[in-house]
């Protein structure tokens, strides 16, 4: 003969609960939730080594040291028109991220006050020196392509 008694109501719709919930919170981990915003800057990307011909972005003139520009680019080569941020941090150094924010691909803004770029969409900060996360939802930090200042020009090479 068998002791065991038959589950409750009660416990039957407390473990569906249970289990049900779990599966809701394991749900929205996925790769879109937004991450919360710690204050630890994320890893900076390493700046890319230039290669090819590299696409003048404009006269390095026009962009004095601490200043910062979205320029749209179009790449003779793919037919791309990304658009890329500039930012020129001494005389002879100057680096180039893509605006696509890594959160959801909102356009970053190049005007954006103070020592950041900021992503109107969801609020993510990223840093002017090196693109990494200043501040989320967004993960990671800024695309950076490599950039130069040659011969009076800013060039940015998009590389593949």
């Amino acid at each position: 003969m068998n002791n065991s008694t038959p589950p409750t109501r009660r416990l039957v719709l407390g473990s569906s609960a249970l289990l049900g919930g779990t599966a809701l919170i394991t749900g929205c981990e996925g790769t879109s939730s937004p991450a919360p915003a710690t204050g630890i800057p994320s890893p900076a990307a390493s700046a890319p080594e230039p290669s090819g011909a590299g696409l003048p972005v404009l006269p390095a003139a026009e962009l004095p040291v601490g200043s910062r520009r979205s320029v749209k680019l179009t790449d003779p080569d793919s037919g791309r028109e990304p658009t890329v941020l500039v930012y020129r941090s001494t005389e002879q150094d100057v680096v180039a991220y893509s605006n696509e924010c890594p959160h959801q691909g909102c356009a970053v803004s190049g005007d954006s006050p103070g020592e950041e770029f900021r992503c109107p969409c969801h609020g993510s900060r990223f840093a002017l020196a090196d693109g990494s996360v200043l501040a989320g939802p967004a993960r990671t930090g800024l695309t950076r392509y490599a950039a130069v200042i040659r011969d009076g020009q800013v060039l940015v090479f998009l590389g593949e």
